[in-house]
């Protein structure tokens, strides 16, 4: 693994994010996500032996169906309700959040206070660009940092990022 300064390290993570087999994109594309005006981004929770902790999808949208705790608001993001399925006693420091798109800064920081230990993710989102950078910020943050791999290097990583940057220039959800 490189690292990009600051106590950041980022590694290729393409090939674990495909061989482990998680499907974080797997709920990106659902009838609900596309009838509700969703942005399609699914996240999962996986620990050390790789067994799924918890999962969320982007439920900023929609009507709240009791699925997940924070749904139709503003922080129903995929990573936010994954990381809302965890107890408060689960030790995070071990395991993965995956998502299908590059995690913002709410979700980033949300990850850093839970003491999740990598994030890996498909598809960069644009407007996070830099973000790397937030471990010099200080101490605090560059001790808690996850390991924040880049992004999935394929096709779907490509389209992933051509949708992002679609929802983001023409004022989509």
């Amino acid at each position: 693994m490189a690292s990009s300064g600051a106590g950041v390290r980022t590694g290729r993570g393409h090939d674990t994010f495909q061989g482990k087999g998680h499907h974080a994109d797997a709920d990106c594309d659902t009838p609900p996500n596309r009838t509700q005006g969703t942005f399609g981004c699914g996240a999962v929770i996986t620990d050390a032996a790789g067994s799924v902790v918890a999962e969320g999808r982007n439920r900023v949208f929609g009507e709240p169906s009791g699925e997940y705790l924070l749904e139709g608001t503003r922080l129903a993001h995929a990573e936010m309700n994954a990381l809302a399925r965890v107890p408060a006693g689960v030790a995070l420091d071990d395991c993965t959040l995956w998502s299908s798109l590059e995690p913002c800064l709410v979700c980033l920081s949300s990850a850093l206070l839970s003491n999740v230990g990598e994030i890996r993710f498909l598809a960069p989102d644009p407007l996070w660009d830099g973000v790397e950078r937030l471990p010099s910020l200080n101490a605090f943050v560059e001790r808690r940092w996850p390991f924040h791999h880049e992004p999935h290097d394929s096709e779907w990583a490509v389209l992933g990022r051509a949708l992002a940057l679609h929802m983001h220039a023409s004022g989509e959800r």
